[in-house]
């Protein structure tokens, strides 16, 4: 066993799984201190932001700010794969005396590889106690994260159709943007109060769903982004 790879390969399989377990398992904020994935959402919130202002015209900025949401969930979900085969790949590495035929480097990240996504090819086994937990430990930790991942893309996307339901109804009767003196006029003018108190009612559930999903997954707040301008992070 070799320390000076098994004490980074553990901090960085550690480090991302509790990425992933604070970012889509918990639903409130947990702050950023680790949590890789915070600190890469507000970077490249703020290089989309330069690229949008310099480099996008204006008549395009707004669908390709309204991209970057897309685009960092398959960003994270990229960066927290290759972080696990690349902290797997480091443990692997540090119990090779376990690993027939003994791998290199980068054999090591392919190793972890194929264990993580279950592909399993066989060209490399592993022959000792150690390798072995850690092998079925990774395709645990590759199959768990998968499953959670999915299941927080499917929660976000209802989340945001959700919303947005409301709103295309809510523009669609009062105008795009509402007019709060035209909503008011709409209902006196069909003299309709229970229409007006229900309505009211269901913006007011609209309001707590919105802040309650919004706080349950932070990175919602960026689909919001498409109809503002990019200065700075949120």
């Amino acid at each position: 066993m070799h320390l000076l790879w098994l004490v980074p390969g553990v901090a960085i399989v550690v480090v991302t799984l509790l990425d992933v377990f604070q970012t889509v398992l918990v639903p409130r904020p947990t702050g950023r201190r680790w949590r890789p994935s915070a600190f890469i959402t507000r970077f490249m919130w703020r290089t989309w932001g330069i690229v949008s202002s310099r480099f996008v015209g204006a008549g395009a900025r707004e669908d390709f700010l309204g991209a970057f949401a897309p685009f960092m969930l398959v960003l994270l979900l990229v960066f927290w794969i290759a972080s696990l085969i690349v902290g797997y790949g480091f443990l692997f590495f540090a119990l090779r005396d376990q690993v027939k035929p003994v791998p290199g480097a980068f054999d090591a990240l392919y190793f972890a590889g194929t264990s993580l996504l279950t592909i399993g090819y066989g060209d490399f086994s592993p022959t000792g106690p150690g390798a072995r937990v850690l092998s079925l430990f990774a395709g645990a930790s590759g199959f768990g994260s998968f499953s959670i991942i999915t299941t927080f893309l499917f929660a976000l996307f209802g989340a945001y159709q959700q919303r947005e339901a409301f709103v295309v109804m809510f523009s669609n009767r009062f105008g795009a943007p509402p007019s709060g003196l035209h909503f008011i006029e709409t209902y006196a003018q069909l003299d309709d109060v229970d229409g007006l108190r229900t309505t009211l009612r269901d913006a007011q559930l609209f309001v707590s769903q919105v802040l309650e999903t919004h706080l349950a997954y932070p990175i919602l707040t960026y689909f919001d982004r498409r109809t503002t301008r990019s200065r700075g992070s949120p």
